[in-house]
C-alpha cells in the first residue's frame, strides 16, 4: 500500500505539471474518415473488373448467367437505370461469393422510334442512310456515357465485350432466326388491322400500348334506315312507318368505313314506336329504356318483342353513302349489354370487325391514311382532316342528319407509351408472328419458371395466352431491314430462306446500310433471278424494319448463344435469370419467351426476378412537368460523391412496392450508411494493437501457422469463429462475457436469416433493416458498455481483448454480409484489415487481394466436411461458421432483461430528483435484491455479476451504467422510506435499491470519469492506480506515461 501512495502522489505532481492522463489510455486510432475517399473508387473498380475476367476462365464446375434485358440508348441514365443495374449487380456478387462463374453481357437496345426521331431532331434528313447515320451515332454516344455510369456504379461485368442490338454479328443472328420462324410457320405475312400511331406514322404491337382511363371521346347515337326487312319486322311496319336501327359509337370517324350492322344472335330486341311519327326504332331491350329517355318526346312504345335470329334477312340504307345498302350480320362479338346491342361494323378499323367481313366477303376500303387522315376518297369535306382531331369533329357535324343523341364519355382508350398520344386501328399490310401456334407450349414452358415475387407469376399469362397475333414490322428507317421482295403485279412476298443466308452473311461483316443503299441488281445475285424466273423490274425489296421488341427478343440466342460475346462453353445456354421492371412481362419477358419456344421448345430464362419503379417521396411518378425527378448523378453528387449510399437507396424497399425516391429517402439512407460507418470506424480504430492470431494461440493454446505460403485470412476469420465457440467456459475470465456473446448471438440471427431467407428471395431491404438495428443495439449498449474497459483497462487486460475479438469479428461478419450491398465501404474496411495484419504478422503482406476475391474462393473447401457437389466457398464456409454463435441465445436474452430494467429506472427515477443527467447512475451504487424463488433473475444476476460484493467492472455495473453494483437473493424486507440519496423500486418483483453518493462520499476519477469511493488519493481510481503502476503497462503503449517519466523533476 505504502508503494501505492507514493506512485499516486508521483502522479499527481505528473498531472498538475502536464494536466492530461491521454497518453496513458488505449485512445482509439480511426483508420478512415465518416466518407469514403474518391480516388480509391477507380481502382477498386478495376480491380473488381481484372477479377470478373479472370474468373470468367476459372475451372469452377458451377455457371450463372444473368442476361442483361437492354436499356434504351436514348438518353442520360434515370433513377430505374440505377435501381435495375444495382440489383443485378447485387446478385452477381451474391453468386461469385456462393462459388459460382458468373457471366454478364451488358447490352443496349439500339433502334426504334425515339432514337430515330431524336436524331432527325430539326434536321432536314430523309433518305434512309442519312437518317440511320444520324441514329446510329446518336446511339453509340449515349452507349458510351451509360457505360462509363454503369462502371463508376461499380457494377461488375463484360464491360470489353458488351453487346448492341445494332452490332453486326447481332443483326447476322436476328436475320437467320427470322428465316428459321418463318420456315416453321411461325411468320406470316397480311393485311389486317394493327394499332396504328398517326404520330410515327407507323404500326405498333399490343405490348406497346398504355392506357389511358380518362380519355374523352364524343360519342354519338345514330339511326340506319332500314330497306329490307325480315319477315317479323316486317309484319310491324306500317305503310308510312320507318324502321330506323339505333346505333352508338365513340369513333364517329368510322362511321364513313362502314359496311354492316352486327347484332347477337341471342338477344333479345324490341320493336319501339314513336306515338307521334309512326316510326320503328329497334334496340336491345336492355337499351329500350335508355332509348325512351333519350327520345323523351317521341312518347316510345313497345309494340313487339323479337330474338336476334328476326334480324336475318335485314337491310340498312348506309349513312354516308345514301346510294348503297349494308347487311344486318350476327357476330359473336355483340353483346346485349353493351350499347344499344347493334354494332357498327368499320372492317378497316377493328379486330371482330374485319373478322366479320372476310366471313361475309365485304369491303376492305380504306379512307384513312398513314398519317391519320382521311383521304379524298371519303368526300372534299373531310379530305386530309385528322381523324383524331378536326377529321372526327367534322365527322360529328355531317352526320347530325341521322344523329339521335351525342355526349362526352370518359372511358379506357389505348395511347402509344412512347409518345402519349392516342392511337387508331388501321388496315395495314405486316409482318406478324403467329402467337395462337405458340402460345399452348409457350404457357408450359412458363410454369417451370421461378417468378420473384411469386405475387407476380401471373402477369405474363395476358402476354402469351389469348395475345393476338404480334406485328413484328415497322414502316421506319432505323432497324433491321426485314429480307424480303414483293412481286409488283400482286405484290405477295418473296420469302428466299438462300437470299435472307446470303444478306445475312453479309450483314454479319458489312451491317445492314446495304439493304437501303443498294439496286436490287446489286443487292441480289444473278442466280436468284434464275432461279425465280424473275427480273429486278419484276419485283420490289421491303422497306421495313422489325419490331425492337423482336430485336431484344431475341438476345438470348444473339448472345447468349454466340461466341460472339459469351466467353462459357456454348450449348443451348438457358440464362439462369432475367431480372426487369415489372413493366416487362409485356415487353422483354413475353418476347422472349415466345420466340425462344418457337425456335427451340424451351424457355430462355430459369427464373425471371421482378421489381418495381420509382417515384417522388409521395408516390408520383417523376416527371419534368413536376420537377420532382432526381437522377443518379444527383444523389451520388449530393453525399459527396459516396455511390454507397445510392446503392443502399435501392435496397432500402422490397422488390413488389414502389422505390421511392426524394429528400427523406436519400437522408434516411445517408444517416443508416453514416451509423453503420461511424460504428465500423469506432471499431476498427479500436483494434490498432489487437493480433487476432496472438488471441487464438493465447486462447486456445494452440499456434495459428502463418509460416506457410498459403496463410488466409478467411482461415483465420474461421479459426476466429470456431475460437471464441470452443473456448465457452463461463468460470474463466479470459473467455468471452455475456455481453459479447450477446453480441455474437445477434450476428448469427442476421447471418442465419440474411443467408437462408433474405439473399436468396431478393429482401436486401429487410437485411438492411436488420443490420440497421443491431447498429443501433451495438451504439447503444455494447460500446457504451464497453467503452471503460476498452479505454482505460491495461492493453493487454482479458477483458479488453474480449472486446476486441467481438469488434473484430463483428466488422468480420458486417464485411461479409454487406460485401454485395455496400462493396466500396466493404472493400475499405478490407484494405484496413490487411493493413492492420501485414504489420504484425508478414506473410498477409503478400495478399492484397478484394474483399470479393477473397470471399469468392475456395480456399477453405478443403479444410472444411462438405459437400464438394456444390458450390462451397470461403464466403460460405465463414458465414455457416458465424451462424453457430446461435447458441449463445440465452446470454442475448439475459443483456436485453438487463437493458430493460434499465430503462425502467431511469423513467422511474426522475419521479423523485427530476430532471436526470445523461448519465443519472454514473454516481450511483445500485444494488438489487431478488426473491429466491425468482430463479431466472437469480441466475441472470449470478451471470453477469458473479460475485454477491460491490463491484465496479461487472457486465451487470457497465448495463446499468452505474458507479458500482451489487446484489442479493433472499426474502425481500420492507425498508425504510426514500430518502434524499437512496430510492427503492419494485420494477417486476425485482427490488431495485439506488443510492446517491452523499457529499464528498464519491469523486470523479481525473483518468478514467468514473465515479469512485473516496480515498486519499482523489485524482485517480484504484483500477486507474493499478493499471498505471502495471509494469506491463508501458510494453504494450509506447505512447504510455513511462515515457514521460523520465523528463519529471520532483
Amino acid at each position: 500500500m505504502h508503494e501505492i501512495f507514493l506512485f499516486s502522489c508521483f502522479i499527481k505532481c505528473f498531472v498538475r505539471r502536464y494536466g492530461v492522463y491521454t497518453s496513458t489510455t488505449n485512445n482509439p486510432r480511426f483508420p478512415f474518415t465518416v466518407y469514403p475517399k474518391l480516388s480509391d473508387v477507380n481502382i477498386i473498380n478495376s480491380k473488381w473488373n481484372t477479377f470478373y475476367d479472370h474468373q470468367l476462365v476459372s475451372t469452377r464446375p458451377h455457371k450463372y448467367v444473368l442476361h442483361d434485358g437492354p436499356p434504351y440508348a436514348n438518353g442520360e441514365l434515370h433513377a430505374g437505370h440505377a435501381l435495375n443495374k444495382v440489383l443485378k449487380d447485387i446478385s452477381l456478387r451474391l453468386k461469385l461469393l456462393n462459388g459460382y462463374t458468373v457471366e454478364f453481357i451488358p447490352g443496349w437496345d439500339c433502334h426504334g422510334l425515339p432514337i430515330e426521331l431524336k436524331a432527325i431532331g430539326n434536321s432536314n434528313l430523309h433518305s434512309p442512310n442519312e437518317i440511320r447515320r444520324a441514329a446510329s451515332l446518336l446511339a453509340q454516344k449515349f452507349v458510351g456515357i451509360q457505360k462509363n455510369s454503369f462502371q463508376e456504379w461499380g457494377v461488375i461485368g463484360s464491360w470489353a465485350g458488351y453487346y448492341r442490338t445494332m452490332d453486326k454479328c447481332f443483326q447476322a443472328v436476328e436475320l437467320q432466326a427470322f428465316s428459321d420462324l418463318h420456315s416453321k410457320g411461325f411468320i406470316y405475312q397480311s393485311s389486317l388491322p394493327v394499332y396504328w400511331s398517326t404520330d410515327t406514322k407507323c404500326a405498333i404491337a399490343e405490348s406497346e400500348l398504355e392506357y389511358n382511363s380518362e380519355h374523352k371521346s364524343s360519342s354519338i347515337y345514330f339511326k340506319v334506315n332500314l330497306t329490307r326487312y325480315s319477315n317479323r319486322v316486317e309484319k310491324n311496319t306500317g305503310k308510312y312507318s320507318s324502321v330506323y336501327g339505333i346505333v352508338w359509337t365513340t369513333n364517329a370517324w368510322t362511321v364513313f368505313s362502314n359496311e354492316a350492322i352486327a347484332y347477337d344472335l341471342n338477344a333479345i330486341y324490341v320493336l319501339l314506336q314513336s306515338q307521334f311519327s309512326g316510326d320503328l326504332y329497334l334496340v336491345s331491350k336492355s337499351f329500350s329504356n335508355r332509348l325512351k329517355s333519350l327520345l323523351s318526346g317521341e312518347k316510345l312504345h313497345q309494340i313487339d318483342e323479337i330474338s336476334g335470329d328476326d334480324l336475318n334477312g335485314c337491310f340498312y340504307r348506309h349513312p354516308t353513302r345514301p346510294s348503297r345498302e349494308a347487311p344486318f350480320l350476327p357476330s359473336s362479338h355483340v353483346s346485349e349489354s353493351m350499347g344499344t346491342g347493334l354494332v357498327h361494323i368499320a372492317p378497316c378499323h377493328g379486330k371482330d370487325d374485319f373478322d366479320l367481313a372476310k366471313r361475309h366477303n365485304l369491303s376492305l376500303k380504306l379512307f384513312v391514311d398513314e398519317s391519320g387522315c382521311f383521304t379524298e376518297d371519303v368526300g372534299f369535306e373531310l379530305a386530309g382532316l385528322q381523324v383524331l382531331g378536326k377529321g372526327n369533329t367534322s365527322a360529328i357535324k355531317l352526320l347530325e342528319p341521322i344523329t339521335v343523341h351525342k355526349e362526352v364519355i370518359t372511358h379506357s382508350y389505348p395511347y402509344d407509351w412512347r409518345t402519349k398520344k392516342p392511337v387508331i386501328i388501321r388496315l395495314s399490310d405486316q409482318w406478324f408472328v403467329d402467337t395462337e401456334k405458340i402460345s399452348s407450349l409457350a404457357m408450359e414452358e412458363y410454369e417451370k419458371v421461378n417468378v420473384l415475387p411469386a405475387s407476380h407469376k401471373h402477369s405474363m399469362l395476358p402476354f402469351i395466352s389469348n395475345r393476338p397475333s404480334w406485328c413484328i414490322s415497322r414502316q421506319r428507317a432505323w432497324g433491321v431491314p426485314i429480307p424480303v421482295l414483293f412481286k409488283v403485279d400482286d405484290k405477295s412476298p418473296i420469302v428466299d430462306h438462300d437470299l435472307i443466308k446470303h444478306i445475312a452473311s453479309r450483314v454479319a461483316s458489312e451491317g445492314c446500310d446495304f439493304w437501303f443503299s443498294e439496286t436490287l441488281d446489286q443487292l441480289i445475285p444473278e442466280h436468284f433471278w434464275k432461279k425465280w424466273s424473275l427480273t429486278s423490274s419484276d419485283v420490289y425489296k421491303s422497306t421495313e424494319v422489325f419490331d425492337v421488341w423482336f430485336d431484344s427478343g431475341l438476345s438470348w440466342l444473339c448472345v447468349l448463344n454466340s461466341n460472339n460475346y459469351s466467353r462459357l462453353p456454348q450449348s443451348n445456354v438457358i440464362a439462369d435469370t432475367y431480372l426487369e421492371g415489372h413493366d416487362q412481362f409485356r415487353g422483354w419477358f413475353s418476347a422472349s419467351l415466345l420466340l425462344s419456344v418457337a425456335l427451340t421448345g424451351s424457355s430462355p430464362f430459369k427464373n425471371l426476378v421482378v421489381h418495381g419503379f420509382v417515384a417522388d417521396s409521395d408516390g408520383r411518378k417523376m416527371s419534368k412537368s413536376l420537377g420532382n425527378g432526381v437522377t443518379p448523378k444527383e444523389l451520388i453528387a449530393s453525399q459527396n460523391g459516396c455511390i454507397d449510399i445510392m446503392r443502399r437507396w435501392v435496397c432500402s424497399s422490397s422488390l413488389d412496392s414502389v422505390c421511392r425516391l426524394g429528400s427523406k429517402e436519400i437522408n434516411q439512407n445517408s444517416n443508416g450508411y453514416k451509423a453503420l460507418r461511424n460504428s465500423l470506424r469506432f471499431m476498427l480504430g479500436n483494434l490498432y494493437d489487437f493480433c487476432p492470431v496472438t488471441q487464438i494461440n493465447n486462447g486456445l493454446k494452440e499456434n495459428f501457422d502463418t509460416t506457410t505460403d498459403d496463410v488466409s485470412l478467411s482461415r483465420l476469420v474461421l479459426d476466429m469463429t470456431n475460437y471464441v465457440k470452443r473456448n465457452n467456459d463461463d468460470s474463466n475470465y479470459q473467455c468471452l462475457g455475456a455481453m459479447d456473446k450477446a453480441v455474437l448471438y445477434s450476428l448469427a440471427n442476421i447471418v442465419s436469416s440474411s443467408l437462408n431467407t433474405y439473399y436468396p428471395q431478393f429482401r436486401y431491404n429487410t437485411i438492411l433493416a436488420d443490420i440497421d438495428q443491431f447498429v443501433s443495439y451495438l451504439s447503444s449498449v455494447y460500446i457504451t458498455s464497453v467503452k471503460d474497459r476498452l479505454y482505460f483497462n491495461n492493453a493487454n487486460d482479458p477483458f479488453r481483448r474480449n472486446t476486441q475479438t467481438v469488434f473484430w469479428l463483428t466488422v468480420e461478419c458486417l464485411k461479409a454480409l454487406l460485401a454485395p450491398i455496400l462493396p466500396y465501404m466493404m472493400e475499405e474496411v478490407e484494405t484496413v484489415t490487411w493493413s492492420h495484419l501485414s504489420s504484425q504478422l508478414k506473410k498477409f503482406n503478400h495478399l492484397p487481394k478484394t474483399l470479393l476475391e477473397r470471399y469468392s474462393s475456395l480456399s477453405l473447401h478443403d479444410c472444411c466436411f462438405v459437400d464438394k457437389s456444390k458450390p462451397c466457398s470461403d464466403w460460405i464456409l465463414c458465414l455457416s461458421a458465424m451462424q453457430q454463435w446461435d447458441e449463445f441465445k440465452i446470454y442475448s436474452d439475459y443483456v436485453n432483461r438487463i437493458t430493460s430494467l434499465f430503462y425502467s429506472l431511469i423513467n422511474s427515477i426522475p419521479k423523485y430528483i427530476g430532471t436526470l443527467p445523461s448519465t443519472p447512475l454514473s454516481n450511483a451504487h445500485v444494488h438489487i435484491d431478488v426473491p429466491v424463488e425468482n430463479h431466472d433473475m437469480c441466475h441472470i444476476l449470478k451471470v453477469l455479476h458473479p460475485s454477491e460484493l460491490s463491484s465496479a467492472s461487472s457486465d451487470l455495473c457497465y448495463l446499468l451504467r452505474a458507479a458500482s453494483v451489487s446484489w442479493s437473493p433472499g426474502l425481500i424486507q420492507n425498508g425504510a422510506l426514500d430518502t434524499p440519496a437512496c430510492y427503492k423500486f419494485n420494477l417486476d418483483d425485482v427490488f431495485v435499491t439506488v443510492k446517491f453518493p452523499l457529499e464528498n462520499q464519491y469523486f470523479k476519477c481525473q483518468r478514467c470519469h468514473r465515479y469512485a469511493d473516496n480515498t486519499s488519493s482523489q485524482e485517480l481510481c484504484p483500477r486507474c492506480i493499478e493499471v498505471l503502476s502495471n509494469s506491463d503497462y508501458g510494453k504494450s503503449s509506447p505512447e504510455s506515461l513511462s515515457i514521460s517519466f523520465q523528463n519529471v523533476i520532483f
